[in-house]
């Protein structure tokens, strides 16, 4: 992610790019998988990397995400690209911790995907609105 405010949260960060799919949490801390690259004192350089949960999530990225303004109206025009990564030479990971990071990641998506009881409540409302009502009104889902 390029082109963020030099002042920007995560927790902004992580309520914009949520908007595309459900973002990953690290196993061990339970935090969204989020990075903003900052400076020797700490200040956001404007560039970031943000994980998605599901791999479709990443075209929805690109389609809803990819130019827009971060925060309008101060022009910070968001620019995504794929991440590439890499092996060190001479940093090979041993085939054990392969698996158990694709099991850690396994769970994760049940439990985020899943109706089970958690922090969240999930409501479906039927009959709420119909779409002539939403095309109707600009303003409509905001």
């Amino acid at each position: 992610v390029q082109g963020l405010p030099k002042d920007v949260t995560e927790e902004e960060f992580v309520n914009f790019f949520k908007t595309a799919g459900i973002i990953a949490k690290d196993t061990i801390t339970l935090q969204p998988k989020i990075k903003i690259y900052r400076d020797e004192q700490g200040v956001p350089k404007g560039d970031g990397l943000v994980t998605y949960l599901k791999t479709p999530s990443i075209p929805n990225a690109f389609q809803l995400l990819d130019g827009f303004d971060f925060r309008p109206p101060e022009n910070h025009i968001i620019k995504l690209e794929l991440a590439k990564f890499e092996n060190k030479p001479g940093k090979e990971k041993p085939r054990g911790s392969q698996i158990s990071k694709k099991l850690k990641r396994y769970n994760q998506e049940a439990f985020e995907l899943s109706w089970d009881e958690k922090e969240q409540k999930h409501v479906i409302i039927k009959y709420m609105f119909d779409h002539e009502e939403a095309e109707q009104d600009f303003n409509f889902y905001d």
